[in-house]
C-alpha cells in the first residue's frame, strides 16, 4: 500500500511498519533513516522534513556519514591561527585520547551519551579532570565546525557533564617570607621579587617591564635605580 501526497510518499511494508520517502533538493529519492510503527508517524516525519527543506534547515544525511577521524584532522589542519604550543596541545589531545575513543564513529551518529561514556572512562583511568575537560573542549570545537558546515544538526558536546576541577587554596607569602626570599637572591633581582609579591603581575608581565614602564614616587627612586637594564 502506497500513499502519495504533494510531498513524499509513505508505504506499508510486509513487516507491517511504514516507510516514508521524499525527494531531496537534487531530485534524489531518499527514504527516512528508520521505519515507523504507524502511518501517522510517517506522515509527521515527512511534514517535518518538508518544513526543514522550506526554511533551509535540512541536513543531507550523507554528509554526516564521514567519520570523526577524517573531519577532526581536516579541522585541525585548518587551524593555522593557533600558536604552536596550542596546536601541539590539541594534536596530543586528539591523537592520544579523543580519536582512539570516538574516531571511528560517523559524525551523525555521535551522541552526548557516547561522549559522556568517554569522560567516564577517562576518569576511571585516572586522567585528570583538567585534561578530560580539555578533550571535551577540543571535541566541542570540532563538532561546532561540523554544525556550521551543515554536516550535523547540533553539537552533542553541549549536553555533556564534565568533571569538576579541584579548587586549591592559593599560597600567599607573608611580608616576612617575602623579605626572606628577597634576601636569598642576587641584589639585581631583589626588586623583581617585590614586584611579583606585591604588584599582582604574572611572570611574563613582570620580566618584560622596563624603566619606561614605571613612574616611581620620589621616595622609591633609590630602589628603582637598582632595576636591571
Amino acid at each position: 500500500m502506497v500513499s502519495r501526497r504533494g510531498f513524499g510518499s509513505v508505504r506499508k511494508l510486509p513487516s507491517g511498519r511504514w516507510q516514508a520517502r521524499y525527494r531531496d533538493p537534487e531530485g534524489e529519492l531518499r527514504p527516512a533513516e528508520t521505519t515507523f510503527a504507524t502511518k501517522a508517524d510517517a506522515d509527521a516525519w515527512l511534514a517535518t522534513t518538508r518544513h526543514e527543506l522550506r526554511v533551509g534547515e535540512w541536513i543531507d544525511p550523507d554528509l554526516g556519514e564521514r567519520t570523526l577521524d577524517s573531519w577532526a584532522m581536516r579541522w585541525f589542519h585548518s587551524q593555522s591561527h593557533l600558536k604552536p604550543k596550542t596546536r601541539a596541545s590539541y594534536e596530543s589531545l586528539l591523537l592520544s585520547r579523543v580519536l582512539p575513543e570516538l574516531g571511528h564513529m560517523a559524525l551523525v551518529d555521535l551522541r552526548p551519551s557516547h561522549i559522556q561514556a568517554m569522560v567516564s572512562r577517562f576518569m576511571t583511568e585516572g586522567v585528570s579532570a583538567s585534561r578530560t575537560r580539555q578533550c571535551v573542549m577540543v571535541l566541542s570545537q570540532i563538532m561546532k565546525a561540523a554544525v556550521a558546515d551543515g554536516l550535523i544538526r547540533a553539537n552533542p558536546c553541549l549536553a555533556v557533564k564534565q568533571p569538576r576541577l579541584l579548587k586549591t587554596e592559593m599560597r600567599v607569602l607573608t611580608s616576612i617570607e617575602v623579605e626572606r626570599v628577597a634576601a636569598e637572591v642576587e641584589d639585581r633581582y631583589r626588586i623583581l621579587v617585590y614586584v611579583l609579591a606585591y604588584c599582582g603581575l604574572r611572570w611574563g608581565e613582570a620580566i618584560a617591564l622596563t624603566h619606561g614602564d614605571v613612574d616611581p614616587p620620589p621616595d622609591g627612586s633609590a630602589l628603582f635605580a637598582r632595576w636591571p637594564t
